[in-house]
């Protein structure tokens, strides 16, 4: 009785990348055609699996690029609040050496305050743009991490399809020899 594990050769020598069966055409075509299509079956899930890596990969990028944009619009939100800010400092003072009296410290400290508002402004919603970015990037973590789950459960699944494939070819390859063995003995 031969077993499938004896129809390979010298797989120790070959990467276990390009490993492939030997191929018992000549002994049994039923078992090389079903190694054939267990091989087969094992390279569409692999090409399957790199194309889903691919898209994976690219939205990944995608998704940093747009972390990436959120956090550069809240940088040039504070950048903005601070030169509103000096602009708005720069006009008081401005009024105040040009004006005398009550009138222009009562326009003097509009100002500031207004100068005050308008940084506090720019400086929250720069932070709200920020705690924004951070819950895109949390939210991209989390598929990626779907991602890498569901890669997982597939390469669990193909095992098992691959598990069950070879275990139906094996048994197969026993049926086929069983029946060419009553043969044998019958024509004796």
């Amino acid at each position: 009785m031969m077993s499938v594990a004896s129809t390979t050769s010298n797989a120790s020598s070959v990467p276990t990348d390009t490993m492939q069966p030997a191929l018992p055409v000549g002994t049994d075509p039923e078992a090389a055609l079903a190694i054939l299509e267990v091989v087969d079956g094992a390279q569409a899930e692999q090409a399957d699996r790199n194309d889903r890596q691919s898209a994976e990969l690219q939205e990944e990028h995608a998704d940093d690029a747009a972390v990436a944009s959120m956090h550069d619009k809240a940088t040039l939100m504070r950048a903005q609040a601070w030169v509103d800010f000096g602009i708005a400092v720069t006009s008081a003072c401005v009024q105040a050496s040009s004006s005398s009296g009550d009138v222009g410290d009562a326009s003097q400290n509009a100002a500031t305050i207004k100068s005050f508002q308008s940084l506090a402004d720019g400086s929250l919603s720069a932070s709200e743009q920020n705690d924004d970015a951070d819950v895109k990037g949390d939210q991209a973590a989390s598929t990626v991490a779907g991602f890498a789950v569901q890669s997982d459960n597939q390469a669990m699944g193909d095992a098992a399809d691959l598990v069950k494939a070879a275990l139906s070819a094996y048994q197969q390859y026993v049926t086929t020899q069983a029946q060419t063995q009553a043969a044998a003995l019958h024509r004796a």
